[in-house]
């Protein structure tokens, strides 16, 4: 699996033997943007790859229509459909 952040920007990537014989990788972007994830299988791309993931910056993102009181440690279940919408 190879993982190519905005402008091509390689990102580590670690990978895990799982007991069902599936493999699991983990990334953890450093900034925001388009990350390409170029997954393979005996040299040779899985069909659909490269997938894209979107990442956004936590801290400039706005979620809407949210209820009014929250409490901590409980689910909050939100009716409709949501749009993320980055401020940049």
């Amino acid at each position: 699996m190879v993982v190519s952040g905005p402008g091509g920007v390689a990102v580590p990537v670690r990978c895990y033997q799982q007991r069902d014989g599936n493999l699991r990788a983990e990334f953890t972007p450093s900034s925001p943007g388009d990350h390409e994830i170029a997954v393979y299988y005996k040299s040779k791309m899985v069909k659909g790859s490269p997938f894209v993931c979107h990442v956004y910056d936590p801290q400039k993102v706005t979620v809407g229509s949210l209820p009014s009181s929250i409490t901590l440690g409980k689910s909050v279940i939100v009716p409709g459909k949501y749009n993320i919408t980055p401020n940049l």
